[in-house]
């Protein structure tokens, strides 16, 4: 429900865009960050708590984590120039890239930290006084599983990997410190150990998704061979242009949003070259009316007839 309203107050008037929603999730991220860093600062204080005092260390940096993804998300919206005809939409290429790593690197982080306690490390002392605080920290972790949430919401919607991986990250944060309030207060009742093996779990899943995520960026960044449902949709509209024999070697390249589309056509080898050339901008119009925001370049064969 706290989703819906933000969003249609947000895009009321400019709608909803891949820069805009990036822009959204880290003025969002930066804000609840900052909160949630603060009152972990104030806990760890009360708590003598090393391991808060790290965990608000990590949240802190999240901002700057989501201030680098808003900037890199500017910078794809950057009109081509000279220098990069097919404009600069890498870039968000290269912040999901950049947060697959740190979402990798935090959840190591994790494991460390959980392997740790497995070995035998006491968890910070507290008193019945401290179960509101340990109350607050399980708030702020549900905070951040929101604001995953939220992220992860965006980031589908509008078709952008960077969000889906700040998404995840924000959640490896909200996990962690779902750890440490289970340490502080597992650790008490005599099984410090059974919150160590649970993180280093946790942090075993977040580690693949941040993997799994970041060979995914690296195969649209080499080129990877597009899915069949668009080679199907792309060569439906070009065989549906009167005067298409066959269509082939189709190949997509992505630019963030925009992606360049090639593909060749066989027309008869008698025509005109001003009506095969007719056919060619013909297909260009209906792969684009398939595939909207694409660039569309047609080669055009001889058939075999």
């Amino acid at each position: 429900m706290l989703t819906s309203w933000i969003l249609r107050a947000y895009t009321r008037r400019t709608g909803l865009t891949r820069s805009s929603a990036a822009t959204l999730q880290g003025v969002l991220s930066v804000a609840i960050n900052l909160a949630v860093a603060l009152g972990k600062v104030y806990l760890a204080l009360r708590l003598h708590s090393l391991a808060l005092w790290a965990d608000a260390a990590n949240t802190a940096s999240d901002s700057l984590t989501s201030l680098s993804m808003v900037a890199g998300f500017r910078a794809a919206a950057s009109p081509p120039d000279r220098e990069h005809p097919y404009g600069h939409g890498r870039w968000e290429e290269l912040v999901a890239l950049l947060l697959s790593l740190v979402l990798v690197w935090s959840a190591v982080e994790l494991i460390v930290a959980g392997w740790h306690r497995v070995q035998g490390e006491a968890g910070d002392p507290w008193d019945g006084a401290a179960l509101w605080m340990l109350a607050v920290l399980a708030v702020m972790a549900l905070a951040k599983e929101w604001l995953a949430r939220f992220a992860l919401h965006l980031g589908q919607a509008v078709g952008a990997p960077a969000l889906v991986a700040d998404a995840w990250h924000h959640r490896v944060d909200g996990l962690a410190g779902a750890a440490v309030v289970a340490g502080l207060f597992v650790s008490n009742l005599g099984y410090p150990r059974i919150d160590g093996w649970l993180a280093m779990g946790v942090a075993g899943l977040m580690a693949r998704t941040g993997v799994v995520l970041g060979l995914g960026v690296v195969s649209r960044l080499l080129g990877e061979r597009p899915s069949g449902q668009v080679v199907t949709a792309i060569g439906q509209a070009a065989r549906g242009v009167d005067g298409v024999e066959e269509a082939h070697q189709i190949r997509v390249h992505h630019y963030g949003q925009r992606q360049v589309i090639s593909l060749n056509i066989h027309v008869e080898p008698r025509l005109s070259v001003e009506h095969s050339h007719g056919i060619a901008t013909e297909v260009e119009q209906r792969v684009r009316e398939a595939l909207p925001g694409s660039d569309v370049v047609v080669h055009v064969e001889p058939g075999p007839g």
